[in-house]
């Protein structure tokens, strides 16, 4: 990650009322975006720039118009972790605060006010909650999709965390968003491969679909196969497929996307070959549990509620 607090521009080092004005002009005719109060970025650079990064500037700015500490939370400590966020970050970045701060909101600065954990962590220039805190604290308030993306993804990191410091940091049950906490904790899965296949397990989960072996392996002569979801009672086999895997190069090995589309039709004829149905889904039908399910259902699941999860 680069260094974005790089890219900020800070209205106090543009004293002069003179020279405010042309900051302000500037953003009035699109050459600067305002990043909060007193900060901005060219808006050629704000282009250039993702959603992730975009809300990361937006963390630089508050930590260096605030001069004092800032300790960046939730949403903001999972993009700075680099956790997979399904959504759209929100605008406002997110802290933590001590309870005596009040939980004002300003100028696209969220406050948490459940006082600040200890230890904290230091990443990218930014004082953030520590990888377990984050997880749960996104658990309390996120959708249970997003929140299962993200917890998957830091059980399975190397020198991530486990699941029992996920519990840990649950907190009282009588806490807001607690029993929601306590159900990603208990829900997530290091063996998800994906995070399109961390939210279709929630989407089963909350349409009522039996429970997936996850990453099974089959083997043929030609080698061996590993699959998203296997549900061994209907002899189906689930994938989820998204567009990712033909633009990533990590998936592509060097290969084409068209080589390596037409590798993933040879593997799943291989797969049918050996007995098993294979059904597959992308983005639009992982996150809508009802679309889910009736595809599923169609496949050859039994159409009954399963409280096996």
């Amino acid at each position: 990650m680069t260094n974005l607090a790089d890219a900020i521009i800070l209205a106090r080092h543009h004293g002069h009322p003179a020279d405010r004005a042309v900051l302000d002009r500037a953003v009035r005719k699109g050459r600067l975006v305002r990043l909060i109060v007193g900060a901005y970025v060219d808006a050629a650079v704000w282009q250039a720039f993702d959603g992730r990064e975009r809300h990361l500037l937006r963390a630089h700015a508050a930590r260096l118009i605030r001069r004092r500490r800032l300790v960046f939370s939730h949403w903001t400590a999972a993009a700075v972790w680099g956790l997979p966020l399904v959504d759209p970050l929100p605008e406002s970045v997110h802290v933590v605060a001590e309870p005596a701060s009040g939980g004002r909101t300003d100028s696209r600065l969220v406050r948490h006010c459940v006082g600040i954990p200890e230890p904290t962590t230091w990443l990218h220039g930014l004082e953030v909650t520590g990888l377990a805190r984050t997880v749960m604290d996104l658990a309390r308030i996120a959708p249970f999709p997003t929140s299962v993306a993200v917890a998957d993804a830091a059980l399975a990191r190397g020198g991530g965390v486990t699941r029992d410091e996920l519990e840990a940091h649950v907190g009282p049950p009588r806490h807001r968003g607690a029993a929601r906490a306590a159900r990603v904790a208990a829900f997530a899965d290091a063996g998800s491969g994906s995070p399109g296949e961390s939210v279709s397990r929630a989407s089963m989960a909350l349409a009522g679909i039996p429970r997936p072996v996850l990453q099974h392996r089959f083997d043929d002569q030609t080698g061996a196969m590993f699959v998203d979801f296997w549900w061994p009672r209907f002899g189906l086999v689930g994938e989820f497929d998204g567009a990712v895997k033909y633009d990533d190069p990590v998936f592509l090995r060097g290969r084409t996307p068209q080589q390596a589309l037409l590798d993933e039709k040879r593997r799943e004829d291989r797969i049918r070959a050996l007995g098993p149905r294979v059904t597959r889904w992308g983005w639009d039908v992982a996150r809508s549990p009802g679309r889910l399910r009736a595809q599923l259902v169609a496949a050859g699941i039994r159409d009954e509620r399963y409280r096996d999860w």
